[in-house]
């Protein structure tokens, strides 16, 4: 299932990822900057980042202050537990050397199989 992650929100926690000087490790291992997937109250993207304010970027599908169907949505998509995956900048970057020569992103799409996920920029 493909979810949506509006692109004005996700460029605000990148923005913030670029601006930390140090990242959070997740369950102890280095990953470094990025942002990580998280499936909670809701699928969501957020900086691994220390701070009091982070910038939260719900999957449209799955945003439990927006739809009353998003835990059907985020067992379909992230399964019954709650966890988290980790996305490198590195590889957010990769997608938008193509969006640079003027293609405007609305959404960062995940498309999430109970094997993997896949990025793309709409």
């Amino acid at each position: 299932m493909k979810l949506h992650f509006p692109w004005p929100e996700v460029a605000k926690a990148l923005d913030e990822v670029r601006a930390a000087t140090v990242a959070k490790t997740l369950y102890g291992t280095v990953t470094g900057k990025g942002l990580w997937l998280v499936g909670d109250e809701g699928v969501y993207l957020m900086p691994n980042i220390d701070g009091e304010t982070r910038t939260i970027a719900y999957a449209k599908e799955c945003d439990p202050r927006k739809t009353g169907d998003w835990w059907h949505v985020k067992r379909s998509t992230f399964g019954g537990d709650d966890g988290v995956e980790f996305i490198s900048l590195a590889d957010i970057d990769g997608l938008l050397i193509p969006a640079k020569t003027g293609m405007h992103a609305e959404h960062l799409i995940i498309d999430l199989t109970p094997q993997r996920f896949t990025l793309s920029i709409q």
